[in-house]
C-alpha cells in the first residue's frame, strides 16, 4: 500500500476506534444510571404515576410521556416519578 492509502486505513480505523470506546462508556454510564435507579426508586404502577400528576392530567399523555422518557434515557419504565426532574433525578445533562 502506498503511502496515502496507509493513511486512509489509520484515520479510519481511529475513527472507528473513537466511536466504539464512546458507544461503550455511553452504554456503562446508562447502565450505572438504571441500576441506581432500581436501589433508589420503588417501582410505581400506572395508577399511582397518575395519582402523582393530579387533576386534569391526560391518562394519555402522561403515560406516553413516562414511556418516551423510560425509552429515551434507557430508564425502567416503572421507575419513572412525574415529580423527577431531569437534571437532578435523571442525570440528563
Amino acid at each position: 500500500m502506498d503511502e496515502t492509502l496507509q493513511a486512509i486505513v489509520l484515520s479510519i480505523a481511529s475513527a472507528v476506534s473513537i466511536v466504539a470506546a464512546l458507544t461503550i462508556f455511553a452504554a456503562i454510564d446508562r447502565l450505572r444510571v438504571a441500576k441506581r435507579f432500581r436501589a433508589t426508586f420503588t417501582l410505581i404502577d400506572d395508577d399511582e404515576f397518575l395519582r402523582r400528576c393530579g387533576n386534569g392530567v391526560s391518562r394519555n399523555v402522561a403515560l406516553r410521556v413516562r414511556r418516551c422518557v423510560a425509552d429515551q434515557l434507557g430508564l425502567p419504565y416503572k421507575c419513572i416519578y412525574p415529580e423527577h426532574t431531569f437534571v437532578e433525578d435523571l442525570e440528563c445533562y
